[in-house]
């Protein structure tokens, strides 16, 4: 047993080298490939591995381990992360993603993977902690399995996906101007706990017909067509949500629980702050006791 270990001339780390460790925290400054099974059912809290390109199949399989830094990472095998206690993870130049990579993150709430375009079945099935995914530039996700997301953002180039277990869905976002018909919420085979009925979808301005008319989008609550203006409101019109000096403002909304996206679809702020500032200018997202509003910085 050990607190921390720091290895800064080690490149690999082999199959299954810290197989059932019990080492707190270790630091790999230099490798740059982890092998399968490498952390499997290790004890570490916190991962750092700021050098690794890749990530091999079931690395961080059954692991305890909350924390990895992995800014530089490519390729994420197959179950790496399977039914380990992650919290957060943001792999920002991560291109490929394996099946099942997540599946089973129990604890995870925001996941950012900007450069990932496809999203193979189960990567992240059973994640019913997560509150923020970060996939604009996915074109294609295979069967998701349960997912805890209240809000999905799909971006512009976005084709293919099924969504039929998100029994926390209320809200869509969707960039792409010509809706995507291979879609699925659960009606187009009858299973599948979504609400979709519930769901209210956000489309670019005049693309309202493409998604009315397509049997992926048709049978949802309600799709609304996006302002390009400062301000939309979207919903409660006794809830004023606008910009003010670089902070997001909202008025009216008492003590709710207030949340503001980006457009990816990853979390800036949760609280009851009602003056908040966001990382940069941009268009936000904004939910205030379940209701959906945009404003633009």
């Amino acid at each position: 047993n050990c607190e921390s270990v720091s290895l800064p001339n080690v490149k690999t780390v082999g199959e299954s080298a810290f197989y059932l460790s019990n080492c707190e925290s270790v630091s790999l400054p230099n490798v740059k490939t982890v092998g399968e099974s490498a952390f499997y059912l290790s004890n570490c809290e916190s991962v750092s591995l700021p050098n690794v390109k890749t990530v091999g199949e079931s690395a961080f399989y059954l692991s305890n381990c909350e924390s990895v830094s992995l800014p530089n990472v490519k390729t994420v095998g197959e179950s790496a992360f399977e039914k380990s206690s992650l919290i957060s993870a943001d792999l920002p130049k991560a291109e490929t993603i394996g099946a099942n990579a997540f599946y089973g993150n129990e604890n995870l709430k925001t996941l950012s993977i900007p450069l990932v375009t496809q999203l193979p079945d189960y990567a992240l099935a059973e994640t019913s902690s997560l509150e923020s995914l970060d996939m604009k530039n996915v074109v294609s996700a295979g069967d998701f399995g349960r997912c805890g997301l209240e809000t999905l953002v799909l971006g512009e180039k976005f084709l293919s996906g099924v969504f039929d277990y998100f029994p926390n869905l209320r809200t869509i976002y969707s960039y792409n101007p010509v809706a995507p018909t291979d879609v699925d919420f659960g009606f187009i085979y009858p299973f599948g706990d979504t609400p979709y009925e519930e769901v209210t979808v956000y489309v670019p301005k005049g693309s309202f017909t493409s998604y009315y008319l397509t049997n992926a989008w048709g049978r949802v609550k309600e799709i609304i067509e996006m302002d390009d203006g400062a301000v939309s409101e979207l919903a409660n019109e006794e809830v004023k949500v606008y910009s003010e000096n670089g902070k997001v403002m909202i008025d009216g909304c008492g003590d709710a629980r207030i949340e503001v996206y980006g457009v990816s679809g990853q979390l800036v702020f949760s609280g009851t702050d009602t003056a908040i500032s966001v990382p940069a200018r941009g268009i936000y997202i904004v939910r205030v006791a379940g209701q959906a509003f945009k404003v633009a910085l």
